[in-house]
Order: structure tokens, then sequence, then C-alpha cells
């Protein structure tokens, strides 16, 4: 947050923070594999509390990252690339196990992914949707 906060737009911007980290530099956005992967474990542990904090992580993510473009691929999102990996670390809090509290914040993640336009098709959606809807029609 402080660092999307600092307006450093290098962070954000993987072209330009490949280009930096050449003289040295290190920029989150070369660091997204480890930010998922890190709120994956986290949002998968056994003790509730990590379980939380790794799908702040993950909304975190998702939301600061969703405009970062894929210099790879002209038109995707390079968080696109991660879907199943987030779909991975969500799942969890879905089952029937799974406290009110994490519940919820999966749902928050869940929405904040369809809702950032990182995948532009819904019928790629795939299994954050199903997780989402799945749990709406759980709530009749």
């Amino acid at each position: 947050e402080v660092i999307y906060l600092s307006g450093n737009k290098e962070h954000f911007d993987l072209v330009t923070a490949k280009r930096g980290k050449q003289s040295g530099k290190d920029y989150l956005v070369l660091r997204v594999a480890d930010l998922i992967k890190m709120a994956f474990i986290a949002s998968t542990a056994v003790v509730g509390e990590m379980r939380l904090e790794g799908l702040t992580v993950l909304r975190d993510v998702i939301e600061k990252f969703a405009a970062t473009p894929d210099p790879d691929f002209e038109e995707a999102a390079l968080l696109e690339q991660y879907q199943a990996q987030i779909g991975a670390a969500l799942t969890p809090a879905f089952t029937a196990e799974s406290s009110p509290e994490i519940l919820s914040a999966a749902v928050r993640v869940c929405a904040v992914f369809v809702g950032s336009g990182i995948v532009k098709e819904l019928y790629r959606m795939g299994r954050i949707l199903k997780l989402l809807t799945t749990a709406l029609e759980n709530c009749r």
C-alpha cells in the first residue's frame, strides 16, 4: 500500500522495471509471482487469521496490478497468467470448514477479480466465477 501511494509508477510497470533491474534496482512488479505464492501459502494455512491475511494480500495484489499490462501479450493483463494460482488460493475458503469471515473475504477477492477487467471474456474466468456463483447460490 505504501509503495502504491508513493506514486512510484515503476513498481507497477513491467517494462520500466526490467530496464531498472539492469541498473541494480528492484521493483514490486518483478515480484508478482512471489506475492501470489505468498498469498497462496497464507490463504491455505490452517490458522484462520493467517488465511484472512493471505486473502487480504491477494486482494491487494489484484487491486494494485489489475491495470498492469503483460508486455509479452498485447491486450492482456499481467495477472491474467496467474488466474489459476489465484483460483487455487481461493478454493479452500469456500469449504464448509471455513469461517464466515474467511468466506466473506474470499467473496470480496473474487468480486475484485471479476470486476477488475483482468480477464475480458466472462467464459474464461472459470474457477473464480464458479466459486463466486456457488457461494452466492448457497446464501439462499
